[in-house]
């Protein structure tokens, strides 16, 4: 069974420095990332659509691209970890290299949306568009909203399940349902405002909206992309919780999906240099569809929170936890080769949300 690791209750003594092993973790997650966008600012600029000019993806390459942005971005990742410290040290809570480069990943991916929030529109690096009344919301949680399962202090907001209780056998037309949608979205919107208390600063609505939304849950998928794993049809089961701890904060935000009866995964496995991980296949080689049984599943899942610091009430993003599983079965029930169980406590958990859910 997996640990359960409740960080908030820690009291951890005080670090400075961080580790040979973290600075080994950051070096190369950071490498990795230079390597990366150097390659892909080099396929923009013999593209035939490549044109002079600031854009969302140039902006993106050049925070790795120019020295300061990486080093700023580097010393934040550094900051995270040492907030930390019993992910360092000898301990029942300590992480694994391969832990800490996923959870300092996401991380980083989370401070560089909250750090984007700030900048010049010639400047940003995302393409998010926000709206509503306030001109804050993400409409991506507007998109997102009907197609998941949301919860904002405990209240619960899941469109599928409240449509199967209206209609009680009745037929709606299109029409009804689009506006049934847009009242249930300005509901959700309604609720996280409301937890976010009165005039809370703009880029705070805007990075939460964003969280909770597929945008937030890209960047799970990015931390967690080694080995990518692409599924062909089955369910997805897609759930947002946030939770304001007190009247002025901190908020908590967990997202969780599970992905179950697919039949089939197409497998991207890393280079072989990477973080304390053996390859199984030649990175050249062909990627080509798996069978699986129907009773593999993929289940990821984090907690973020976000919280005002200073007189100033800068909003500050931390990385509490991150989850992942991928249960891939071959058509006789074996495990895949490299996707055998995990040890015992490899693996952070947000043990409310999973409770809350029902699984173990």
């Amino acid at each position: 069974m997996a640990r359960e690791v409740e960080l908030t209750t820690l009291q951890p003594a005080i670090l400075k420095v961080l580790g040979e092993e973290a600075e080994r973790v950051l070096d190369e997650f950071y490498k990795a990332q230079l390597l990366k966008h150097q390659s892909e600012r080099k396929h923009l600029e013999q593209s035939n659509q490549f044109r002079p000019g600031p854009s969302a993806k140039w902006n993106r390459q050049e925070l790795y691209l120019d020295p300061a942005s990486l080093s700023l971005a580097r010393s934040a990742s550094r900051q995270h970890l040492l907030r930390h410290p019993e992910w360092l040290l000898q301990g029942a809570q300590k992480l694994c290299a391969e832990e800490l480069r996923d959870i300092a990943a996401l991380q980083h991916f989370a401070w560089v949306d909250l750090e984007d929030l700030s900048l010049a529109p010639e400047e940003r690096r995302s393409e998010d568009v926000f709206v509503g009344a306030s001109g804050n919301v993400c409409e991506q949680l507007l998109l997102d909203a009907t197609r998941a399962a949301l919860w904002v202090d405990e209240e619960e907001f899941d469109f599928s399940k409240e449509l199967r209780e209206l209609r009680a056998g009745l037929q709606f037309g299109p029409e009804e349902d689009r506006r049934r949608q847009s009242e249930f979205c300005d509901r959700v919107v309604a609720a996280v405002e409301s937890s976010l208390g009165e005039d809370p600063p703009a880029i705070l609505t805007r990075v939460v909206s964003t969280a909770m939304s597929q945008s937030g849950l890209a960047n799970v998928e990015r931390a967690c992309d080694r080995p990518q794993v692409a599924v062909s049809g089955g369910d997805q089961d897609l759930r947002y919780r946030m939770q304001r701890l007190a009247p002025d904060g901190p908020w908590d935000i967990e997202l969780f999906v599970r992905k179950v009866g697919f039949d089939h995964c197409i497998i991207c496995r890393p280079p072989a240099q990477s973080i304390g991980r053996k390859h199984h296949v030649d990175d050249n080689e062909d990627l080509v569809p798996v069978p699986c049984s129907p009773s593999s599943c993929i289940t990821k899942s984090c907690r973020l929170r976000y919280r005002l610091v200073g007189p100033s009430r800068e909003v500050q993003v931390d990385t509490l936890s991150l989850n992942r599983e991928h249960r891939l079965l071959d058509r006789n029930g074996r495990p895949l080769l490299g996707f055998e169980p995990p040890r015992s406590g490899s693996i952070l958990v947000m043990p409310r949300l999973l409770r809350m859910l029902g699984i173990s």
